[in-house]
């Protein structure tokens, strides 16, 4: 007997410490990895406002997005003036024109004979020597040239003229000899104010002249800024976008952190043992025959199989399987960042009642989790090469059926919602899948790019589901899809598409037996490998891996796809890529 109570105490300490330590073991781990990965996303978020703030100091801007409003009022302004400005230096012109047709003088002309009309002093000798000129011509039809009367004429001229010629070169800076006849002449009242008139217009169109150099000038200067300011302008959208979403990643651990913590302190409480273990015993101190219970028996075989039940699906989970079916199996087994995990979903709902009808395409609204998990994995994917964006990568999966097409679509709805401009390309030329699923034709697209030499901005498409979404399909299927893939046009868009948009996503054919995925991921970013959570197979999955490691593919991460568990399994297993990448 002491023997079998020795046995029922092991056995009651031995739960109660499965129970602290399975405590332990779970919350325990998941707390420790937030808390590794706090300092790191708090320190990228300060380093990227101070990032912004430099920026900002640079260019000695207070606000982008208005800066960017205010060149473009500022360029309207410029170009107002610059044609107000014309129309009054042609109307001056047109003036000036005129008035000097009137006058039937230069300038210049003009000018003098305007101040020479002015000068009391030069009118009152010019009309003296008027006047001598006069008589000696009235004089001549009376005598002759050596007349005392003419000589003493012609004397009183000689004497008149050096004095005019000291007044008109007081006047206007000339000798009598240099200046225009025409200019001599007395000008009335009429002709003084059209002279006026002309001064002030020669005066008018030089400064309207000027003016025009000026505005012409704060054009170029400022379209330089201008041309500038775009880049300036990316800069601090990109770094926003990247504060934003590590605020976002930030928030969402410390939420986790929370939660997990509020857990922990909820399941502080270890099982309790109701009673010490004890032998019933009749009065003579041996042990008491108990008749059989069968509702207790029944309740005690519940709980037996109950316990079973645990112990079992923990070493299940130990084991390896042909197939993934967990997150975890996926991390303990393939060794790449986990850049997220997307739910299942049988049943999507769908945009409106017209497309319900057509069964080929995927034009659906999913539930609010399955739309989350692929912004995360959007986040994950920008916070993994931080400082060098990813611009261009290949979705793929060892073999069909895994879902690729499904995440690559889905992935570049996402990107597109979190503000990114977006480039969703149908790289799956044996069996394209995009066109359907966005609920577009498939008339034209990548193989008429190629082969037609269609310009490829004829042959995308705007998706319907955001307005930065566009989609370049597969377009009809040809005979050789490698030849189309490995050819220099190819090579030749992949950065171009790069250059063009924020993101390019390209969905290829499945990895075993094809040669699709490796051409098109050579020239990209790299490869993102979707895995069919209770499909894929590892021995597939090993041999894809192989087969990219060969060609010298790089593999961004992995995506597990279909998980049947619950989102903390699937928020816990997104974090992993930071401690794996």
């Amino acid at each position: 007997s002491q023997k079998i109570l020795e046995v029922l105490t092991k056995i009651a300490e031995a739960y109660n410490k499965y129970d602290r330590q399975g405590r332990k073991t779970h919350i325990g781990e998941a707390i420790k990895y937030i808390e590794t990965q706090l300092p790191e996303l708090e320190q990228r978020v300060a380093t990227l406002q101070q990032e912004q703030q430099r920026l900002l100091e640079d260019y000695q801007l207070i606000d982008p997005e208005f800066e960017a409003q205010k060149i473009a009022e500022e360029m309207s302004h410029i170009e107002t003036q610059k044609l107000t400005n014309e129309l009054d230096l042609e109307r001056v012109r047109s003036l000036y024109k005129s008035i000097e047709n009137q006058l039937g003088l230069s300038p210049e002309q003009a000018l003098m004979a305007s101040a020479i009309s002015r000068s009391p002093r030069y009118q009152s000798l010019l009309n003296k020597l008027q006047e001598i000129e006069t008589t000696i011509a009235l004089e001549l039809a009376r005598f002759k040239e050596e007349a005392p009367q003419i000589k003493a004429l012609v004397n009183q001229r000689q004497r008149l003229l050096p004095l005019l010629n000291e007044e008109a070169q007081k006047v206007v800076g000339k000798s009598i000899e240099e200046i225009d006849p025409e200019a001599l002449t007395y000008q009335d009242e009429i002709r003084l104010e059209l002279i006026q008139k002309m001064v002030e217009a020669a005066n008018q169109i030089e400064v309207l002249e000027v003016r025009a150099n000026v505005l012409d000038k704060a054009e170029a200067e400022l379209s330089q800024y201008a041309k500038q300011f775009p880049v300036v302008l990316r800069e601090y959208a990109d770094l926003d976008l990247e504060l934003q979403l590590s605020k976002e990643r930030l928030k969402e651990l410390l939420a986790t952190q929370n939660a997990l913590q509020v857990e922990a302190a909820l399941k502080e409480m270890p099982w309790e043992l109701i009673a010490p273990p004890q032998l019933l015993q009749n009065n003579s101190g041996e042990l008491a025959v108990v008749s059989p219970n069968a509702i207790l028996n029944l309740g005690l075989g519940g709980l037996a199989g109950l316990l079973l039940g645990i112990g079992l699906a923990k070493l299940a989970d130990g084991l390896e399987t042909d197939v993934f079916e967990t997150p975890k199996q996926m991390k303990k087994s393939i060794g790449l960042p986990m850049l997220g995990v997307i739910p299942i979903h049988d049943r999507p709902i769908w945009m409106n009642e017209e497309l319900k009808t057509n069964s080929s395409s995927s034009l659906a609204v999913y539930p609010s989790d399955f739309d989350e998990a692929f912004r995360s994995v959007n986040a994950n994917l920008r916070l993994l090469n931080y400082g060098n964006p990813i611009r261009s990568f290949v979705v793929s999966s060892a073999l069909p059926g895994d879902g690729k097409s499904t995440v690559a679509a889905n992935l570049a709805k996402a990107a597109a919602a979190m503000g990114q401009k977006v480039l969703l390309v149908d790289g799956d030329l044996r069996s394209p899948q995009i066109h359907g699923m966005m609920g577009l034709s498939n008339e034209c697209g990548l193989s008429g790019v190629v082969t037609e030499g269609m310009p490829w901005e004829e042959a995308i498409k705007r998706s319907l589901f955001d307005e930065n979404l566009f989609v370049l399909t597969a377009g009809p299927q040809i005979a050789d899809p490698t030849k189309i893939l490995s050819s220099q046009r190819m090579r030749e868009l992949i950065p171009e598409f790069a250059s063009t948009f924020d993101l390019a996503i390209f969905d290829t054919a499945p990895l075993l037996g094809r040669a699709d995925a490796s051409l098109l991921a050579a020239g990209t970013d790299g490869l993102m490998l979707v895995v069919g959570l209770g499909k894929t197979e590892r021995e597939a999955l090993t041999w894809a891996l192989e087969d990219l490691s060969m060609a010298g593919v790089p593999v961004l991460g992995t995506i597990g796809n279909g998980y049947r568990g619950d989102s903390f399994d699937r928020r816990y297993y997104s974090y992993d890529y930071i401690g794996n990448g």
